[in-house]
This record gives structure tokens, sequence and C-alpha cells, in this order.
């Protein structure tokens, strides 16, 4: 069965994607061309037969606009409508695609995991199972903490309730590895095969009879090495073809998913192959995640406390406009570096829980009445440690003015001239804001002094320790930045000194311009012994503290990535990385009871940033030069 009024739609169909050629933003992961009209016609014809006694227009509508939505960026979206519109004029827009079933498992799936049903989130993970039934290589593009892991998440356990068949995830980075790792290579000396991660990955889940799903995950950047070998596995052919002449095709219970933060290194023929969803800044943004934070707190009367807390702070998050906080760090205030406001939502969250639940809490709310002051007095302190963490010393002065502004309970300390509210601290006995100083430091005994290793603590090393200290015992990173000589080897190497070498571990490791992805994991794995399996950890079933020194110094390569950061990265998201030894190759490794301290230079002037996903996971927050109090 065919479309009868071939003519006129056909010539809506061209000008609609002519115009949204030249009218849509001019984003790398667009795709107007003929791999894209094809598969929306073969949707067409689908629907078609399914709906033979519905207008054929209305068809027409509907598909065009669910199957091109996805990949657009938030800006586009009205646009995109609104030509839809004028190409079907006196047509009310089609009623979107219903899942009343999955929906329903969703939102239990969503609660199961602690999260909050945001609609314009929930949105998005609708277009993935939409685009999982008609597509077979699947981008999921979108800046860091915009919530894409979590799509994965959820949707991979509604679509296992729903079918009652298991589905299964494998992650690798593919540009923490070399191609040659990723793919399989030939011994120049012996001539002999070995097979590679991906490879080897791709023929354990290729498999009939496999029970079970397996959704295979790259993520990690996209460039055109890797990702054009791949190129006959996402067209029709769907097909592997390795340097040895293997071919392994891919079979019906397996999908091949990226997730990415841009496509910028990508050419229009790997765009084209892949279905593509952009899950933009302003799906989610703040509001979701705190308030997911705030509903898995114990206390219901913490609970309200907080969220007019946050409401008076911060402010409210909506797609123009992010809160009156962030508004005024991004107008006022230059930070010495970008990091996403939903890493610095997490870093915030992570902080007030390390001050006020756990070991080592303060005592907040002895009594009824000071609960609400108590509860406000950490709330600032950690909201300038994280949201504002990455302020110089002018920036951290309009910053404590704009504090007094908004304070109208009096709970912000009385300062000295040329002080600002991070030169304070609220006391975990009393809850009083108190003013920082250093323990007292005793000259070590003996004749030979070692004085290059001396380490004497400072105003503002003994503070930054003390944030250390509450993201660490949480088993949270911590990333410091700061100019040359603000003592953040130091700070970190006395923070480390203090750990109990009976459960605690430490391991320096220096990163330079010439660390490789490999040597990084070979430092790593060689503090670890078996504990059974494909698990390992740290010798005698104690804990280790990793420390990256100079974490910015690996060298930016031609596509604008740093692998031996994509290393890092997976390190410290998913605890491990993968077997590189050739005979448990397509392994996960997994390895336990490590936590990571990190430091680097500001980036800018010829230093390198680090990668924005990356970014996400730490704890960062600046040091600034030594105060005159300090040096005095």
């Amino acid at each position: 069965v065919g479309y009868t009024d071939f003519d006129i739609l056909s010539a809506k169909f061209f000008s609609l994607y002519a115009t949204c050629k030249e009218q849509l933003s001019n984003q790398r992961h667009y795709d107007w061309g003929l791999r894209n009209i094809l598969s929306v016609l073969r949707t067409m014809g689908a629907t078609k037969r399914e709906n033979i006694d519905k207008p054929e227009a209305f068809l027409v509508y509907r598909t065009v606009r669910d199957m091109n939505l996805s990949k657009l960026v938030a800006q586009d979206v009205p646009l995109f409508l609104s030509l839809l519109a004028d190409l079907f004029p006196g047509m009310a827009p089609p009623a979107k695609g219903e899942y009343p079933n999955e929906e329903a498992i969703l939102s239990k799936v969503v609660e199961k995991y602690g999260l909050v049903y945001h609609n314009d989130w929930i949105l998005k993970v609708i277009q993935l199972l939409e685009t999982t039934r008609v597509r077979h290589g699947i981008m999921l593009v979108g800046p860091a903490g915009g919530g894409k892991s979590c799509i994965f998440k959820c949707l991979k356990d509604t679509l296992q309730e729903c079918q009652g068949i298991q589905y299964k995830d494998a992650r690798f980075n593919p540009k923490a590895i070399r191609a040659q790792e990723m793919y399989g290579e030939t011994d120049p000396l012996s001539g002999e095969w070995t097979t590679g991660v991906f490879a080897a990955m791709w023929a354990k889940y290729n498999s009939r009879k496999n029970a079970y799903n397996t959704w295979i995950i790259a993520d990690g950047p996209v460039d055109a090495i890797w990702i054009e070998d791949l190129n006959t596995v996402l067209d029709d052919n769907k097909i592997l073809t390795l340097a040895n002449g293997d071919r392994m095709p891919m079979t019906d219970n397996v999908k091949m998913m990226f997730e990415v933060e841009t496509l910028v290194n990508a050419s229009p023929a790997t765009v084209s192959r892949a279905g593509i969803i952009y899950v933009s800044e302003t799906d989610l943004d703040w509001a979701p995640v705190i308030e997911a934070w705030v509903r898995k707190r114990p206390d219901i009367k913490r609970q309200d406390i907080l969220r007019s807390l946050i409401t008076k702070w911060m402010g409210s998050c909506t797609p123009t406009d992010p809160g009156h906080c962030y508004d005024f760090l991004a107008r006022n205030t230059n930070e010495v570096m970008k990091e996403g406001r939903v890493g610095k939502i997490c870093s915030f969250t992570q902080l007030f829980e390390g001050l006020t639940e756990g070991t080592e809490c303060a005592s907040v709310g002895n009594n009824e009445n000071m609960l609400a002051i108590h509860m406000e007095r950490i709330f600032v302190y950690a909201l300038c440690w994280s949201i504002a963490g990455l302020l110089e010393a002018d920036g951290r002065m309009k910053f404590d003015t704009w504090l007094r502004d908004k304070d109208s309970n009096d709970i912000m300390p009385r300062v000295d001239e040329g002080e600002s509210v991070f030169e304070y601290y609220v006391d975990p006995v009393t809850c009083e804001w108190k003013k920082w100083c250093p323990p007292k430091w005793d000259y070590p005994k003996g004749n030979k002094l070692d004085f290059s290793n001396l380490l004497v603590p400072t105003m503002d090393s003994t503070r930054a320790q003390y944030v250390i200290k509450n993201i660490h015992k949480q088993k949270g990173p911590v990333l410091i930045v700061g100019a040359e000589g603000t003592a953040k080897t130091s700070v970190q190497l006395m923070f480390l000194s203090n750990q109990n070498p009976k459960h605690m571990l430490t391991k320096r490791i220096n990163f330079s311009s010439a660390t490789t992805p490999g040597m990084a994991q070979y430092s790593i794995e060689a503090e670890l012994d078996k504990r059974g399996g494909k698990n390992f950890g740290p010798p005698n079933g104690k804990k280790m503290t990793i420390f990256f020194d100079d974490v910015s110094m690996p060298e930016v390569n031609t596509w604008g990535d740093q692998t031996t950061l994509e290393l890092v990265r997976l390190a410290v998201e998913y605890g491990g990385f993968c077997f590189l030894d050739k005979d448990k190759r397509g392994d996960f490794k997994v390895c336990e009871d490590l936590q990571y301290l990190a430091a680097m230079q500001h980036p800018g002037g010829g230093k390198n940033d680090i990668p924005n996903r990356l970014k996400r996971n730490f704890f960062i927050f600046n040091l600034v030069l030594p105060s005159i109090t300090s040096i005095n």
C-alpha cells in the first residue's frame, strides 16, 4: 500500500527539508540528507499500513515531526514546529506517540533510582525508546550533566520489565585505548593476530544463543579514526570487518550506542548513519538534581527548610533563567575555569551532606528553634565552597557583598576589613561562625633538617583540608585548581600524610605531556592485587587514595581530546577499566576501594583545560594566593 496523495505530500516534504537546512542553526549532528529521508520514508510506509483509515497528511505530519524532534537542540524546536504548522495549515498538531504501559513502568524505575520525574527529561527517554525501534546505531549527544547515563539506565530497566528479557550494557571508552587495542593488531615479528577490546566484546555479545539483549555503549569522544571503522556496522550491512579478514555480523539482540558530549569531529558519513538524540543543557538543568537529593534526606523537617533555603539563595530554574545565584556569578565574576551547573550542584550537595550527616558531622539543631538558623549557616558555607568555589580573591569579595544583600536573617559572620565569608567556617560543635587559624606547629627535633620536605600549615591549607576531608570521607574525588605557588600539591600531600596507614594507603602519580593512557593504567594496576573474579583492589583489604598531580598536563591530540584523561574518567566514574592482557580482552576490570585526589594549574595561557565530562565527577575548588595575614 502506498500513499495516493504522493505528489502534494512529496512537495511539502522537500520544501520542509530545504527550509530546515537554511533556517535552523548549523549543528554538526544535523543531517537532512538521503539516509535520513530513507529512514523517515520506511517509517511512513509502516505507519500507513497500520492506519489505513487515517488521513495521509496527518500521518506524514506525525512521522516527520516525531523522527526529527529528537536531534534538534532546544532553541531550534519552536522554529521546526512552526515550519510544520505552516506546511499543514488548518490541521491541529497530531498527538504525541502514546506509551502508557512503558511510561507507567518508567515512573516506577525513576522512583527506584531516587530521581525526579522531570517532563523534559522523560521526553528524551521516550525519544530514545522510539529510536531503538527503528535504528540499531544510536548516539546520545549533549553537554556533561544532562542526564545521559541515567537515560540509558532507566530505559534499560523499563524495557527489561516490559518485555521480560534481561538487558545488559557493556561499556568501554574508545579513546582510553589505542585504535589497534580496540580492533586488534598483527604482531609485526611473529605475524600473530591479537584480538582487540571491542572486537572481543563484539564476538561475545553478537551470538544468537544469548538469552539476553545487549547494548554496547561507547562512552567517549568521537573522532574520525575509530568511528569510521564502524561504518559497515552502522549502515545496513551490520557487519564488523577486521584487519585480519574476519567479518562478524550483528545480531538482533545487540544495539550499538554512543554517549558523547559533542559531534564536532564526526564526519557527515557517520552522522547520517546513526539515530541521534540531543539532550540540551536546559532539558534537565540543576533544579531536578537538587530536588532528588532533598527527597533522600532522612528528616522531613529538614527537607522543608532546605527547599526554602534553595529558593532564597539560589532562586528557581527555568530554561531561560538559571536562578539569581548563577546569574550573578555569570554576569559579575570571572571563574578560573568553566564548570557546568549540574556539576556544581552535585558538589554542593556532597559538601552539605558531609557537614550535616554521618561521622564527625555538625550538631545541627540541638534545640528546635535554632535548627533553621544552623542549617542556613552551613548552607551558606557550602554555597561559597562549591557554587562559588572557582572564584579568585576579588570575585570572592563581590560574592560576599551579594550574600550580605540577600541575608535577611542576619546569619552572615561579622568580618574585619579586607576579609570575606571565605575566611570563616561553621564550628561543628556550636554551629557558630569561627575564623580559620592554623593549628600550632612544633619545630621538628633532630640535627638534620630536610627543609625541602617540611610542610607548615597555613590558614589557606587548613581551610582547604577541611573541605577535602568532608568530601573524602564520602569517597568523593577532589580536584584543586590554583595559580603557581598556591601550594596545591603541598595541601594534598599534607592531607595524605594525615591518613592512617593501617587503613588507607596512598600513591602519587605525576602526569606530564608524555603520559599515555597505557602508562596511567599501568601505574594504577601496579598497586592492585586480585580479589576474586574480575575484581582487584589494594593489598590486604585496605583502601587506597591515588593523587594525580598536574592532571591537566597530558597532551591534547589533533582532535582536541586528552586520551589519558579519558582513562582517568573511566576509572573515577565507573571504578575500573578494560583489561589489556591478551587473554582477557573484552572484560571490564573492576578496581575496588580506590579514592582519587587531583591538582592542576589554571587553564589558559598555554595550559590545558580538562574535559567537561571529567570535571563533573570531581569536587573542584580554587586555591587563592595567600593573603597578607598568612604571610605574616
